[in-house]
């Protein structure tokens, strides 16, 4: 996962189990920090910029739930996600940030904002998403991503805009 934060590109973990995060101002890279859990990015998580800070999302493979920020010095702890999240999209919009979908089935139709203290359930996605990307384009969520019809065998990609 990557953001851009303060003017440089923030790489934060990676596949493996690996917990680094490095940044690049547009000549080397430097080590910035240590992700505070080994599994929150690997594979799984998704990152933005919101209120100045970076925030990242994932799970852990015991089920525990984490939502980090780093306010350019070190990561504290934001919130408690309100459900598992995993391989769905996070966007900031309209002043919040906007958790959506999941690989688990039962949580692949979520979307929860949260306004900077609490989580707030926003709507129901139409479609399972994971594995996709949510952007903000022309003032609306845009979901670009991946859904299976009820037979769970056939894979199907769509945009659907919601916000």
């Amino acid at each position: 996962n990557a953001v851009v934060y303060n003017g440089e590109i923030h790489l934060l973990g990676g596949c493996n189990n690996n917990n680094s995060h490095y940044k690049f101002d547009g000549i080397s890279w430097t080590e910035v920090s240590t992700i505070p859990t080994v599994r929150i990015f690997s594979d799984n998580g998704d990152a933005v910029v919101y209120n100045n800070e970076i925030h990242i999302f994932s799970v852990s493979g015991s089920n525990e739930k984490y939502h980090y920020k780093w306010n350019g010095t070190e990561w504290s702890e934001a919130s408690t996600l309100p459900y598992l999240f995993y391989d769905g999209s996070v966007v900031v919009y309209d002043g919040e940030i906007h958790l959506l979908g999941s690989y688990e089935s039962g949580y692949a139709t979520k979307h929860y904002k949260w306004n900077g203290v609490s989580w707030k359930e926003a709507s129901t996605l139409p479609y399972d998403f994971y594995r996709g990307d949510a952007v903000v384009y022309n003032n609306e969520i845009h979901l670009l991503g991946r859904y299976e019809n009820s037979s769970y065998n056939n894979d199907s990609h769509c945009s659907i805009v919601i916000g």
